[in-house]
């Protein structure tokens, strides 16, 4: 059954990365409001401020509400016949802004946020005000995080660090350092991150500011979560949802059940999961959040399928609430026009509808997931053409220059290797287009039977439909491994070496494929000969190498024989042993093991397909680690793939 990708998108999406709002919003107690915002005439600067007064109120409660008061109020405030240079003026119109600027990021509408966060920087400009700056360039800081585009939010950070230093503000400075572990921690550089919350504490702690000091304990609490200390994580999640409650942050309420919902469920406590889930959900809903609203049915459907899973599946009961829950997320996602989030729940939908043994409704979604997929693909392959394009020009440009410069030996060396360079590249697309050419056609063809499916009985068409979910997941994997390596080879792998456990990452790769395994009656075997399961290496690569060396033990593996993963510490080294019981290989596939696209004699024991990338990814992966690998095997006896990390 396929799984939920990383939980913490949402987690790190919104509210982690919201920890200093506060310090250019004003933070009052809620209470619910009928106003519309009606102008009351004739209009003044002390009529704006009782509006502005009534929207925060709303805030919290009533986003779109909000919003439309707040827009309503800048407008009239635009219209004033004042002096701008007023300090009744300049509060009134950046508490307007600001509350825009936020709630707009909130709801992820960065454009809207974008738009009112450049007004305040325009503002800061006008009034000539060094901390109002400061407070601007954290929320560009905030916004180029969340759409991924780390750079930036870093120097915007820091630009704002440096101007808080120099107007010696305590409480800019918390914020700044939040916000820089916010940048690390939205890359899974934990270890990076927390001494930025450390200082973070520190200050807030001085200047007693409830709001970042809760968030920088709800952001150290995802920490705690992917390291998968859960006792820690839990402690810092009560202190933070008894700070939000203080100060009424519905939205970072909300937050804090969610994250105690993930750590509930990953314990397998069903009801304390789904009781989490349910009140964030709630809150949510109030708050028009479909970022929350989205990620919360999932979980919530997820968590039902899992307790009907785990307990027998014998209450079906379960199986409908499930289904409720994901069609919940469906309709956010189709609403918002996400196709990441689309891609999301048409993978779990294809998992539940296996699960609960409706084939067509399966197929259904697996052929929606493989074309959101391929969308996003296509969008990310036109992207990077562009970019190959004008680097291309570039060098053809540079190339041109060279060559005119070249008059000996060393022009015919360069066109040599420029021949070899482009005779390599057409080999790299032949093999591609060969191995995409069949699954490709295959759905064509089964497609077409479909089409005439009144002359196939009903196993017929259900088992053309097996074909083509066999055939799109082969394509998929082909294409994912074709990116990996695209990215390895490119140098476009960044190390990052930190601590995790090993064991803990290496039971999760085997219940990914559980499935895969029982279709073939294989038994896994896990032995965990380390002393101490925390190891420091780069995480990504590990369970990379460990992914593919165990997916292809599978697929070389016959019915109903065993497979056997070994973790062991011999001198300095991290050694991994993934050992079957398959054909083994010949001394002429172990010269070529490690090449891309090696045929080797041996091929996958259920028709399963393989692109020959597999182990290239894992001997380019493990030499990035300065590791070694070799293959123990004879034909007709198994392999032994044998990995060593220096640590």
């Amino acid at each position: 059954m396929a799984l939920i990708p990383n939980r913490a998108k949402y987690v790190l999406a919104k509210p982690c990365a919201l920890p200093w709002k506060s310090i250019i919003m004003k933070q009052i107690n809620i209470s619910a409001s009928g106003d519309t915002g009606a102008v009351l005439s004739p209009d003044s600067l002390d009529n704006i401020s009782d509006g502005v007064k009534q929207a925060e109120r709303m805030k919290q409660t009533d986003f779109v509400g909000a919003i439309n008061r707040l827009e309503n109020l800048l407008e009239r405030i635009n219209k004033l016949d004042c002096d701008k240079h007023d300090e009744e003026y300049k509060l009134n119109y950046v508490t307007i802004v600001t509350h825009l600027s936020n709630i707009h990021y909130f709801s992820s509408k960065y454009e809207k946020s974008l738009y009112y966060t450049k007004l305040l920087d325009a503002a800061s400009e006008f009034y000539n005000d060094k901390r109002l700056k400061g407070n601007t360039l954290l929320q560009f800081g905030n916004l180029h995080g969340d759409m991924g585009e780390f750079g930036q939010a870093m120097r915007y950070s820091t630009d704002a660090l440096e101007i808080f230093k120099e107007i010696n503000n305590i409480e800019g400075m918390g914020s700044t350092h939040n916000n820089i572990g916010n940048i690390f921690l939205f890359q899974e550089k934990f270890d990076e991150a927390f001494p930025y919350y450390e200082k973070a504490l520190h200050y807030f702690n001085q200047v007693e500011q409830k709001m970042n000091k809760s968030n920088v304990l709800q952001n150290m609490a995802s920490i705690y979560i992917h390291k998968k200390e859960y006792p820690e994580a839990l402690k810092r999640l009560a202190e933070a949802e008894t700070l939000k409650q203080e100060i009424n942050d519905s939205f970072g309420v909300a937050v804090c059940k969610f994250l105690m919902g993930d750590i509930h469920l990953d314990a397998l406590e069903f009801d304390k999961a789904l009781k989490c889930y349910t009140e964030a959900l709630e809150i949510q809903e109030r708050l028009d959040d479909n970022n929350g609203i989205f990620y919360s049915n999932m979980h919530l459907g997820k968590a039902y399928l899992d307790k009907f899973l785990t307990e027998g599946k014998k209450d079906k009961s379960l199986l409908a609430k499930a289904e409720k829950h994901f069609l919940e997320s469906l309709f956010v996602a189709q609403r918002t026009n996400s196709k990441f989030t689309q891609s999301l729940i048409y993978k779990n939908f294809s998992s539940f509808y296996e699960v609960s043994g409706d084939i067509d409704k399966a197929y259904e979604f697996h052929k929606k997931l493989y074309d959101v997929e391929k969308e996003m693909y296509n969008e990310k392959v036109s992207e990077e053409v562009q970019k190959l394009e004008k680097e291309l020009q570039v060098k053809e440009a540079k190339h041109s220059s060279e060559i005119n410069q070249l008059r000996n030996v060393e022009l015919a060396d360069t066109v040599a290797k420029l021949e070899d360079i482009v005779k390599q590249k057409n080999e790299f697309f032949g093999v591609v287009v060969h191995d995409l050419k069949n699954p490709i056609g295959n759905i064509k063809l089964l497609a077409e039977f479909l089409i005439d499916e009144g002359n196939y009985s009903k196993d017929e068409i259900t088992e053309f439909k097996r074909y083509i979910i066999e055939s799109a997941d082969t394509s998929l994997e082909l294409v994912t491994q074709l990116l990996d390596y695209a990215a390895i080879e490119q140098g476009k792998i960044t190390l990052n070496i930190n601590d995790f456990d090993i064991a803990a990452e290496t039971e999760r790769i085997m219940r990914l494929y559980k499935m895969k395994t029982m279709q073939k009656g294989i038994e896994v075997r896990f032995e965990n000969r380390l002393i101490q399961n925390i190891v420091q290496t780069d995480r990504n690569a590990i369970v990379q190498i460990i992914d593919n060396l165990f997916s292809n033990a599978i697929k070389f593996s016959p019915e109903d024989k065993s497979i056997t993963i070994k973790l062991l510490s011999t001198d300095d080294n991290l050694k991994i042993e993934v050992k079957d019981e398959g054909p083994g290989f010949t001394e002429e596939d172990r010269k070529k093991l490690f090449k891309q696209f090696s045929k080797l004699s041996a091929r996958p024991t259920a028709g399963e397909h393989s692109s020959g990338l597999g182990l290239s990814i894992v001997k380019k992966l493990t030499d990035s680690l300065k590791g070694s690998i070799e293959c123990d095997s004879e034909k007709g006896k198994g392999a032994n793939m044998i990995v060593k990390i220096p640590m």
